[in-house]
């Protein structure tokens, strides 16, 4: 992704989690929050403030509160969508091979693994997709992920690979719905984004689910299959949720970079959708 396009998430390297007391429960460095440098928005970060604390830590969520600080920030209130087309990758990597690559690079990921995505909530049934997920987070000095890290090592790998990688990471993650044979976005999502048919649809238990939805394209197969799958069984309910939710991260990071998309949140802020299928189910 282009730097112009970063998501301003200030996560230091991490010997601990958290390294700094968060305003958002569960989220360690990610609940961090920094002022703005746009001098309009920072005139209004007292408003600000008392917004995101109202709403993340007490659960009350005020729309026109948030339209009208956001108007006064000439922040818009809809999202952007991206416009430009999906990275296909050539071959789907196995969850094994995300979940090692995390922890080649971020040893410790398992002592907060269970805090980032599942809520507190012990889960050694779901700690290869824990990790696999968190290789595709920005957790690492200078909002870095490991498989971009991998990706940008010396010697380069092969493109095959390389390319691959890039997908599993540019690939915004999404609740969807199944819809026959293939799977309706539950949350805003650029068209580009939406599979004619996910190919392995069947396999997946619910009917509701939070994945990425990863375009594969070589000599022997060419279609869509859906990865990173969390089958939840709270769709409606995790839809209401999280659209208020990725709302004010929406409105949150684009205090910071007045260029970025929605889908950056959604592949740079997945630990969101995730944690939250466990969030409100206590």
């Amino acid at each position: 992704m282009a730097k112009n396009r970063r998501l301003a998430q200030h996560v230091p390297p991490r010997t601990a989690w958290p390294t700094l007391t968060p305003l958002e429960p569960m989220s360690g460095d990610f609940g961090v929050l920094h002022p703005p440098s746009d001098s309009v928005c920072l005139a209004q970060e007292d408003t600000f403030l008392h917004l995101y604390t109202e709403a993340l830590q007490h659960g009350i969520f005020h729309p026109k509160s948030w339209e009208q600080w956001a108007s006064q920030c000439r922040i818009p209130t809809r999202p952007w969508l991206e416009n430009s087309p999906p990275v296909s990758a050539k071959m789907l990597l196995p969850l094994e091979l995300l979940s090692n690559i995390c922890e080649d690079y971020i040893p410790h990921i398992g002592l907060f693994i269970d805090e980032l995505l599942w809520a507190e909530t012990y889960r050694g049934d779901l700690r290869v997709l824990g990790g696999a997920i968190a290789s595709t987070l920005p957790l690492m000095k200078h909002g870095h992920t490991p498989l971009y890290k991998i990706a940008n090592q010396h010697p380069r790998l092969r493109p095959l690979l390389h390319q691959s990688l890039t997908a599993h990471y540019r690939t915004p993650t999404m609740l969807w719905r199944k819809s026959g044979s293939t799977a309706i976005p539950m949350l805003p999502l650029g068209k580009q984004y939406h599979p004619n048919k996910v190919d392995n649809i069947d396999d997946i238990a619910s009917d509701f689910f939070i994945a990425k939805v990863i375009y594969i394209d070589n000599q022997q197969y060419t279609g869509t299959l859906a990865h990173l799958v969390l089958a939840v069984d709270n769709g409606l309910a995790l839809q209401s949720f999280l659209q208020n939710r990725l709302q004010i991260a929406w409105y949150r990071y684009r205090r910071h970079n007045s260029k970025i998309c929605y889908e950056d949140i959604l592949r740079e802020r997945s630990d969101i959708l995730y944690r939250s299928a466990f969030e409100i189910k206590s």
